[in-house]
């Protein structure tokens, strides 16, 4: 026999997987998301309806065991049960990321498909200019950025936002070390040939 605490143990752990779920759902049944620029909105769009399923589940647990009479322990509940989901949902996310845009995971991906590369052919394969028009890409993708006539213009104000606290948590912690755009990543001269 169940008990009110087994089942909402169940919950708690299967919540972990209810991102993957989905986003299998989305891409495999559905065929959304699947073009390379729109696979991190996917994967943001399923964190975001998993807290559906989930709430489901939290409050059907709640009716079936009573637990609507005791509004502390739903509360409690309720507020370990989502703050376990949204770590695991950023964790899932950035591990997606990683998969997508990660270049070390690249380079690792090219090497096991094509075999042994010497270090101008990997340089050949993923140029500065390609990392910058993928990164636009995305951001173009995921609403970050708009392109109006030819230029790129802020669009969503919450990755503008992001970016500003993330670079100020940089000048905090490392203020001599702010990186220069154009150090990073010179569009008008061949970057890699000067690495070499």
């Amino acid at each position: 026999m169940f008990t009110a605490n087994s089942i909402f143990l169940i919950i708690v752990t299967s919540s972990i997987f209810i991102p993957f779920f989905i986003h299998m759902i989305f891409t495999g049944l559905c065929g959304m998301f699947r073009k390379p620029f729109s696979r991190q909105k996917g994967a943001i769009v399923s964190l975001l309806v998993g807290f559906i399923p989930l709430g489901a589940l939290f409050l059907s647990w709640a009716a079936n065991f009573n637990i609507g009479t005791m509004p502390h322990q739903v509360l409690r509940s309720g507020i370990y049960l989502f703050s376990i989901y949204i770590s695991f949902s950023y964790i899932y996310l950035h591990v997606f990321n990683l998969s997508e845009t990660g270049r070390r995971i690249r380079i690792l991906l090219e090497i096991y498909k094509k075999g042994p590369l010497e270090r101008v052919e990997l340089v050949k394969s993923y140029t500065c200019r390609d990392m910058m028009s993928n990164r636009l890409k995305r951001l173009v993708a995921l609403e970050g950025l708009r392109l109006v006539k030819d230029r790129y213009v802020a669009g969503n104000k919450i990755f503008l936002l992001t970016a500003r606290v993330i670079f100020g948590f940089r000048r905090v912690l490392f203020p001599d070390n702010i990186p220069d755009s154009k150090k990073i990543c010179p569009m008008g001269r061949n970057f890699h040939n000067k690495q070499q």
